[in-house]
């Protein structure tokens, strides 16, 4: 976490050089404390004056991504990646972004890097495995060509254990409804399976932990936008007196 002290050195660097380098780390923490638009502002403008930066290109790939901005950002992460190709970061998100616009097989080349850098990365092997064992099953051709609401039938000649992967897979693709409704209907089905009752209670546990986050963060992120702008302000000011 970037300390009050720190932010506002990289201010006063920024202003006095709009094209310092620390609008990386600058943007990152904007974007940390909720600041978004600013955050995108001043990585917009970094690019510019360091388009092969990657840590810049990073930073911005960050924001453009929780402003589901994910095409843009795949992009950016795929730039990142092609001037330092053993970035996992960069390769990492540019996975999911490629995930949250359903390009599942280029997510699936993106995972494999990952591995190839890092052999233990838990969430590219998660996503491999899960993928690659659709792909060799019966939903790799049905299920993810079927409208949901076929689900069901699909299910009645399947069994929790071929559900549960699937439920995992859907959970990768973003697609939460989905899997809570399969998760549903297949406890209709195998009402004493454990694996599907945890999933459910994981899915109910994630859900409730959002809700709460979204009510605590929205209340708060006012308040602390404005006493950084405050501050800003009189630095800013500060430092056109003693220029």
């Amino acid at each position: 976490m970037f300390s009050d002290k720190t932010i506002e050195e990289y201010q006063l660097i920024l202003l006095r050089n709009p094209s310092a380098k620390v609008f990386a780390p600058l943007a990152e923490a904007y974007r940390k404390m909720g600041l978004l638009q600013q955050a995108l502002e001043i990585s917009e403008r970094g690019v510019k004056f360091h388009p092969e930066y990657p840590s810049g290109l990073v930073a911005y790939g960050k924001i453009l991504f929780e402003l589901k901005k994910y095409e843009e950002a795949a992009l950016v992460f795929a730039k990142a990646t092609h001037l330092k190709k053993d970035n996992i970061l960069a390769h990492k998100l540019r996975a999911l972004s490629l995930v949250k616009i359903n390009k599942y097989h280029e997510a699936l080349a993106a995972y494999k890097y990952v591995l190839f850098l890092n052999p233990i990365d838990e969430q590219a092997q998660k996503f491999i495995n899960n993928w690659e064992y659709l792909e060799a099953s019966q939903y790799s051709s049905a299920t993810f060509t079927t409208p949901p609401e076929e689900d069901s039938e699909l299910l009645a000649e399947s069994n929790p254990t071929h559900v549960a992967h699937f439920i995992e897979a859907l959970m990768a693709r973003n697609e939460v409804d989905r899997a809570r409704q399969i998760i549903l209907t297949s406890l209709e089905i195998w009402p004493n399976d454990k694996i599907l009752k945890k999933q459910l209670a994981l899915l109910d546990e994630s859900a409730n932990e959002e809700k709460e986050l979204q009510q605590k963060t929205s209340s708060i992120k006012i308040s602390i936008k404005k006493q950084y702008l405050l501050r800003l302000l009189r630095r800013v000011e500060l430092a056109k007196q003693e220029g």
